[in-house]
C-alpha cells in the first residue's frame, strides 16, 4: 500500500512539496510555519500540516512534562514510532498538495543525541528509508535567547530550561545541517531576525522563478 502511494506521488510531483520546519523551542518554527500557511492560501496552493510530537503520542507528551522518565535510546524510539505512524498520511497528502511540518526525525536525532552517540542515531534513520523532504529549514538561535522567549509563555519542559542540553542539541543540529542530512536542501536561518525577515528568506528559497 505504502509502495503504490509513493508511486502515485511520484506520478504528481507538481504537488510534491515537503516542508520541514525545525530548531529548539523558542526559535520561531511556529511562527514561520504560520506565515508559509498564510501565502500559501494567498497563492490559493492547496497544503497539510503535520506537528510532532502528535496528540496522539501520549508517551511521549507525558516525558516532556516530566510525568514521567525515558533514557535517551527509549525517547529515541519513540518519537520515531510517531512519525512512522504517519508516514502513510504523508504521502497521501504530498499526492494532492504540499506538505508543512513543525519538526520531524531531524528533532529527534538532535534532542536524543547529548548523552548517546549521534552518528548511530544517523545511520539508523537512514536504515529506516523515511520520506524525504525537500527543504529543512533550521532556525537557528542562541539558546539562551530561546529560554529567554519560552519563559515569557509558559513553563518550560524538560529540554527548554536546561541551557547545557540546549547547547547540544544546538550543535546536534548543526552537523545535520552541514551534511545537508537526508534533504534535498537544508537552509539555515537566523532566528534573531525579524519574523517578516525570516519569512522573505524562506519565500525565496520555495517560490524561485
Amino acid at each position: 500500500m505504502l509502495l503504490e502511494l509513493f508511486i502515485k506521488t511520484l506520478a504528481n510531483k507538481k504537488s510534491m512539496v515537503f516542508v520541514v520546519f525545525e530548531g529548539i523551542d523558542g526559535s520561531g518554527k511556529g511562527t514561520q510555519l504560520q506565515l508559509l500557511k498564510n501565502e500559501l492560501k494567498k497563492q490559493k496552493e492547496k497544503f497539510f500540516v503535520f506537528k510532532y510530537p502528535t496528540k496522539k503520542a501520549k508517551k511521549i507528551r507525558e516525558f516532556l512534562t516530566q510525568k514521567i522518565e525515558l533514557d535517551e535510546d527509549e525517547a529515541f524510539f519513540e518519537y520515531l514510532k510517531d512519525i512512522e505512524s504517519q508516514q502513510p498520511r504523508i504521502l497521501e497528502c504530498l499526492n494532492k498538495g504540499w506538505v508543512i511540518s513543525d519538526r520531524y526525525f531531524f528533532s529527534t536525532i538532535a534532542y536524543q543525541s547529548v548523552e548517546k552517540s549521534i552518528e548511530k542515531r544517523i545511520e539508523y534513520i537512514k536504515s529506516l528509508k523515511m520520506i524525504k523532504p525537500d527543504y529543512v529549514f533550521w532556525l537557528s538561535i542562541n539558546p539562551q535567547v530561546a529560554i529567554q522567549r519560552k519563559l515569557k509563555n509558559k513553563l518550560p519542559d524538560r529540554f527548554e530550561k536546561d541551557l547545557e542540553k540546549l547547547n547540544k542539541i544546538e550543535q546536534n543540529y548543526e552537523l545535520l545541517y552541514k551534511m545537508n542530512f537526508y534533504s534535498k536542501k537544508w537552509v539555515k536561518l537566523d532566528a534573531q531576525e525579524d519574523k517578516k525577515t525570516i519569512f522573505e528568506q524562506i519565500k525565496k528559497e520555495l517560490f524561485k522563478k
